[in-house]
């Protein structure tokens, strides 16, 4: 799980935002239900990095769809 973690930190580093966004939802899914605070750090990296993504968009309606995803991943 920490090496998904990685990952989405060197997938930040290139800018590839949805990519960091897919290992975001994979860590989610792995961690436990109790771990409130790292649920918490993943769940916040995911809306940053699907909020970045949307500036990554070609045209002004996907750029709202990405946006609005950002919002409620």
């Amino acid at each position: 799980m920490e090496e998904i973690l990685h990952q989405a930190e060197r997938s930040e580093k290139d800018y590839d935002w949805l990519g960091a966004a897919q290992l975001y939802r994979k860590a989610l899914d792995l961690l436990p239900e109790n771990d409130y605070s790292k649920i918490g750090e993943a769940n916040e990296r995911l809306g940053n990095a699907l909020f970045r993504f949307a500036f990554q968009a070609e045209s002004r309606d996907e750029f709202e769809g990405r946006l609005h995803q950002s919002v409620c991943p």
